[in-house]
């Protein structure tokens, strides 16, 4: 088996965040060993902590803080010691302008405001502004490791998906770990669509949902990049035992992208494969959940309606409610809650249309460009209209290594204190 290469600096004409200059035209000399084995260790374990750890929380009394923040912000410390940090001047221009807009509309909220709420969100969202000094080599075996993480878990899923089927039981974390460690808020236990029908969480999952979206984003993955056929069939079998909605409209999303980027020869097994899954889906009935997700959209206090329906309706009276574009409740205050407003919604009720297109937009620019742009739109769409997701301590995360992280060097703009050689 041939040893994968694990990623060194690019020999670019960028500078790191908290690096001298690089002179001259031959570029800056690759970092000693130690450096890529902590650049290995660092990333991969983010990696697999965002996959396997995402149940686990630290907790301060009666408040929470999910273990992915502050493992998100020692892998940024390690990366601005070894100086393979890039800031981008786009991503931070509109960090700071989300930050001061949002502290300024709720300078001019008159009742009180939940500091945990407006201080979450730029916790959450600044490591946006930052990637990783990364060549392309790099950047492809880091999500190759992604890739066989996912694995692991297509095969959880599709062994929960058949203990479910013949002896209505799948094995889970939650009988194993003490109460105070996992993450509140989330459907641990069995979820039931229409009568009778379970879903596997993943084991390691905070709800089905998320396994649904990582393993179509793994799909998605294998087909951009490396087209593995066993990895893609079992990563699409994971999506379709997962039973999960968020995956499937991530597929569908990508569909259109990915079928324009493989031509005419590679459409065709694509399309076989897809016949094939929606077989296998019928043949042990797990199209049902998929059927009465879409029939659920009509249905007021249904899951799909409360997801996406009421969202919508939400947003047009948080428009006709507004006075100025700053008019807000405050941070906490919004008469929706959180389980399922979408964050644009969120934002507007409770700091403003302003800063409620300034955050979306820092999204985007961060995310959605370079060659995983069907990956990246779909997540998109997952994080935009489909609950939510304004807090979440996995989604976003998930968006930061797959779309602001890992970048390979073509898909990066200028970056804070570059200097072009001679």
């Amino acid at each position: 088996m041939t040893s994968r290469r694990w990623p060194r600096p690019r020999t670019n004409n960028r500078l790191a965040v908290g690096a001298e200059p690089r002179g001259g035209t031959g570029g800056a000399p690759a970092l000693p060993d130690s450096g890529d084995r902590q650049t290995r260790w660092a990333v991969g374990g983010y990696i697999a902590a965002l996959i396997f750890l995402q149940k686990l929380a630290i907790g301060f009394g009666d408040k929470q803080v999910s273990v992915l923040v502050p493992a998100t912000y020692l892998l940024l410390g390690l990366l601005v010691w070894r100086r393979q940090l890039m800031a981008s001047p786009s991503r931070l221009l509109l960090f700071a302008a989300f930050v001061v807009t949002a502290a300024a509309s709720q300078a001019l909220v008159p009742r009180p405001i939940s500091l945990p709420s407006f201080l979450a969100l730029p916790i959450l969202y600044f490591p946006l502004a930052f990637s990783l000094d990364l060549d392309a080599e790099g950047w492809r075996d880091l999500l190759d490791l992604f890739q066989r993480l996912m694995l692991v878990i297509a095969g959880v899923v599709s062994f929960q998906f058949l203990t479910l089927w013949a002896f209505h039981w799948q094995p889970n974390l939650e009988a194993v770990l003490p109460q105070e460690l996992l993450l509140r808020g989330y459907a641990y236990d069995i979820v039931r669509w229409g009568a009778g029908r379970v879903r596997p969480n993943g084991l390691f999952f905070l709800e089905p949902s998320f396994a649904s979206i990582f393993l179509a984003a793994a799909s998605i993955i294998e087909l951009l990049l490396f087209r593995r056929l066993l990895l893609l069939l079992a990563f699409a079998a994971g999506v379709a035992a997962s039973q999960g909605g968020s995956g499937l409209v991530m597929l569908v999303v990508a569909l259109p992208l990915l079928l324009g980027r493989a031509g005419p020869r590679a459409a065709l097994p694509l399309v076989l494969i897809g016949l094939l899954l929606a077989g296998v889906i019928a043949a042990f009935g797990a199209g049902a959940p998929f059927l009465a997700r879409i029939a659920e959209f009509s249905l007021p206090e249904s899951s799909g309606y409360l997801r996406v329906i009421e969202p919508f309706l939400q947003l047009g009276d948080a428009f006709n409610r507004a006075g100025a574009p700053w008019d807000a409740v405050g941070a906490g205050n919004a008469p929706i809650g959180d389980a399922n407003a979408w964050p644009i919604t969120k934002l507007a009720y409770e700091y403003g249309f302003l800063v409620a297109l300034l955050l979306p937009a820092l999204v985007a620019v961060a995310c959605v460009s370079g060659p995983l742009l069907p990956l990246l739109l779909a997540l998109q769409v997952i994080y935009d209209v489909t609950g939510g997701y304004l807090h979440s301590p996995v989604l976003v995360p998930l968006m930061f290594v797959l779309g602001a992280l890992l970048r390979p060097p073509q898909a990066d703009g200028p970056v804070f204190g570059a200097r072009r050689h001679a």
